[in-house]
């Protein structure tokens, strides 16, 4: 169900169908990964990261800026939704927004506690 709910969520934001989410895991493997416990040096390695990306403007070897808008706002709210939704703490969670050049329509999670949005745009 967490899958699911994850790929509606990003299907508002992305304009891509939902199965192009599933990417190929199967729900079991997905669901089990969701309900293991997140180890510290997963967190320690997302966030450094997440601050590496901010301080060179890339990820993935591309180029990026953040997104403030309101494409923030609604995909925070959208998030935080879900997130409530699976039982989550919003809070403990980061989300960012990036244009992308050259242009990426992608979404995923760092981590476990760092979700990335890539809008298409650059």
């Amino acid at each position: 169900m967490r899958l699911f709910l994850c790929a509606a969520a990003f299907q508002t934001v992305l304009p891509f169908p939902t199965w192009a989410a599933v990417d190929g895991h199967s729900l079991e493997v997905v669901r089990k990964a969701l309900e293991s416990p997140i180890p510290s040096s997963a967190l320690e390695q997302a966030r450094q990261l997440d601050e590496q990306m901010l301080r060179t403007g890339t990820a993935m070897g591309t180029k990026v800026s953040l997104v403030t808008d309101e494409r923030l706002q609604h995909t925070q709210a959208t998030v935080q939704r879900m997130l409530t939704a699976i039982g989550e703490t919003p809070e403990s969670w980061v989300v960012r927004v990036l244009d992308t050049d050259p242009k990426v329509v992608n979404a995923f999670v760092n981590g476990g506690k760092c979700i990335y949005v890539f809008t298409g745009r650059g």
